[in-house]
């Protein structure tokens, strides 16, 4: 038995095709025949295997003995059952984390719901969630809270005229 891509010598002849071959040896200066020799010969298939695998941004996948983090393809050539070459084709995809910001601002008095709560003071608040492709998903709230203003208008009129003030005629 040879592996697929090999060579067996057989008498004076190369082979690498699975078949019965046939030799005949002669004695020495007589010119007759002294063995016959049948070769059955078998040639064992290469095999090739791959595994997808998929992993989210900062973790890693060991193949070969090394922790691959980055998206490829990788090899690692084993021996299969007929001691032959096993090719294993690691087709690792990386998916990213994704980022997200919000800026919110209340009145005072107000919310803004995120992660399951009310926000009513100002501040930078986060949460992690999960994203379309099974990775983290970073979120950022920033959110201000305006705190109510009040003035004072002195407006002073002459008798018989109106100041409009909040729609409304003051007379």
């Amino acid at each position: 038995s040879i592996c697929s891509g090999n060579n067996y010598i057989f008498g004076a002849n190369t082979l690498n095709t699975a078949g019965t071959y046939k030799d005949t040896i002669r004695k020495v200066n007589t010119g007759a025949d002294s063995i016959r020799r049948t070769l059955t010969l078998t040639v064992n298939p290469k095999t090739f295997n791959s595994i997808n695998q998929t992993i989210c941004q900062g973790q890693s996948f060991l193949f070969n003995g090394i922790n691959r983090s980055v998206s490829g393809a990788y090899l690692d050539t084993l021996l299969n059952s007929k001691g032959c070459d096993s090719i294993l084709t690691l087709n690792l995809t990386v998916n990213p984390n994704s980022t997200h910001s919000i800026s919110q601002t209340v009145c005072q008095g107000q919310s803004f719901l995120f992660n399951g709560i009310n926000r009513t003071v100002s501040g930078t608040y986060l949460d992690t969630l999960v994203n379309a492709k099974g990775c983290d998903s970073f979120w950022t709230l920033n959110v201000v809270v305006n705190l109510p203003t009040s003035n004072t208008i002195n407006q002073t009129i002459c008798q018989g005229t109106s100041f409009l003030f909040n729609g409304i005629n003051r007379t």
